[in-house]
């Protein structure tokens, strides 16, 4: 199959790529945790956490910090 008009930027092959976050509640809250689910086509990281107003700006800053060790370690 063709998916090079699904593509961003247009005109280079592409391969479909899905993801699905599904959860059960139980009544139990978590908070500040959750599963990486995987990457997709692109390389980007696709998570689902459940965080405290505030939380994702913390978790920005820890995964700059992560990916400038990964640029230093190459």
């Amino acid at each position: 199959m063709d998916f090079s008009a699904a593509v961003v930027g247009g005109g280079e092959g592409g391969r479909p790529s899905y993801i699905n976050v599904t959860g059960l509640d139980n009544g139990y809250a978590t908070k500040n945790s959750g599963p990486i689910l995987g990457r997709d086509g692109r390389g980007d990281w696709w998570m689902h956490w459940n965080l405290r107003a505030g939380g994702w700006a913390r978790v920005q800053e820890e995964l700059e910090l992560l990916g400038e060790g990964a640029e230093e370690e190459r």
